[in-house]
């Protein structure tokens, strides 16, 4: 909860709620109507919330799951779409070699993102065929 302000507004969509915790347990998060919002095991890295921080209505959320990504996981934040796109081809190019691919392309995104790295990969060796999926 390291940044996240004790007034955050936190979005909790089921009216289910924790009612008790092991002794192991220590309460990190509570709000006005559920006293159990957020735990933590006590001597160990392991953490519950019963909220949903990744919405907009969360309004500590993006902090919260950076403080988790990469306060808890060691996450270093290097990873953006072109070093994916840049990585991925390489390992297509090391994989295939001389290949010859034929892909199903059916127009949407995944098998159209699939299309983009191979072509970009292997070029010419890349045979793509249209599957009409009846829409």
């Amino acid at each position: 909860m390291k940044g996240v302000s004790n007034l955050s507004q936190v979005w909790m969509s089921h009216g289910d709620t924790i009612k008790n915790i092991p002794e192991s347990f220590q309460v990190i998060a509570s709000t006005e109507d559920v006293e159990m919002a957020g735990y933590r095991i006590k001597g160990e890295e392991t953490y519950g919330i019963q909220f949903h921080p990744e919405v907009y209505h969360s309004t500590g959320g993006p902090q919260l799951l950076k403080n988790f990504v990469v306060g808890i996981c060691k996450c270093a934040q290097s990873w953006t779409p072109d070093s994916f796109a840049e990585k991925t081809v390489q390992e297509l190019k090391e994989k295939l070699g001389n290949d010859k691919v034929v892909l199903g392309l059916s127009g949407g995104v995944d098998s159209s993102v699939a299309a983009v790295l191979l072509q970009k990969a292997i070029g010419d060796n890349l045979h793509c065929v249209f599957v009409d999926n009846g829409l």
